[in-house]
């Protein structure tokens, strides 16, 4: 997928780019539990950073949990600041 065919990632004058990390607290303890979570696939239990462009650390915070919410048992475990251009 390109850049600008995701809507987390269209860029505007002036905007930063971001790497929120993120996994999901639900399928990682069914991974521990030895059980099968069938809403999310189980590559979710690990880590993964997803770039996404916002004025702020905070926004892309934000941007990130209203696709991936945190009563779904996504967790944010940071959010750092790329280098970016148009």
């Amino acid at each position: 997928m390109t850049e600008h065919a995701d809507p987390l990632n269209v860029p505007r004058q002036g905007c930063c780019k971001f790497s929120v990390a993120i996994y999901n607290a639900n399928v990682r303890d069914a991974l521990k539990e030895n059980r099968r979570y069938d809403v999310y696939d189980e590559k979710w239990a690990e880590e993964r950073h997803i770039e996404v462009v916002a004025d702020t650390a905070d926004e892309a915070r934000a941007k990130v949990l209203q696709q991936h919410p945190e009563g779904e048992g996504f967790v944010v475990t940071g959010v750092e600041k790329l280098p970016f251009s148009i």
